[in-house]
């Protein structure tokens, strides 16, 4: 049970720590008119009553249902504004089961199809002006280092200045590749 404690804490922080937001404006406009995005609350709903979920003590087993329910919510919502955060969220959690060469299609598509898409936040204290290809790119450059992920995090601080917290460790995790040579 300790186990389970640790890695869910791990994977708050991961998420609410370190996953960037979006553009404050476009937030605020989807808080505050739910109702011409319907597919907010389905999103949002996903992620955290699946987190809570005491039922499902298993992490693998949360992380199937997590997946399973944004791949249905894509299929659901395929020009819907939370797409791309749905497919950041699945990768996040293929990481999280220990599934990761699963995830590197997902950061792919999000990095070469959806340059430009806003990241959207799960609470305004973590609004920042984002994308969510910069994170695909730092989550691509971590999880996969054979890919060149030096590559990955410069091309994520020269193309997404605006994700700030992304481009941090990003540079600390190039300082780190870097005084390993």
């Amino acid at each position: 049970m300790k186990k389970f404690g640790l890695i869910f804490v791990s994977l708050l922080m991961l998420i609410f720590c370190f996953v960037g937001p979006a553009k404050a404006a476009i937030q605020k406009e989807i808080l505050q008119n739910p109702d011409k995005y319907p597919e907010l609350e389905e999103y949002q709903r996903i992620f955290f009553e699946n987190l809570r979920d005491q039922n499902i003590l298993d992490w693998s087993e949360k992380c199937r249902k997590i997946i399973g329910e944004y791949l249905l919510f894509i299929v659901k919502n395929p020009w819907g504004e939370f797409v791309d955060e749905a497919k950041l969220r699945i990768a996040e959690f293929y990481e999280l089961s220990q599934q990761k060469e699963k995830a590197l299609p997902y950061l792919n598509d999000i990095i070469k199809n959806h340059p430009q898409a806003d990241y959207f936040s799960l609470g305004s204290k973590y609004e920042e002006n984002a994308k969510t290809a910069g994170w695909a790119l730092y989550y691509r450059g971590l999880w996969f280092p054979s890919l060149q992920s030096t590559k990955d995090w410069e091309k994520l601080i020269k193309e997404y200045p605006e994700n700030k917290k992304a481009i941090k460790l990003a540079k600390a995790a190039l300082a780190k590749f870097k005084s390993k040579k």
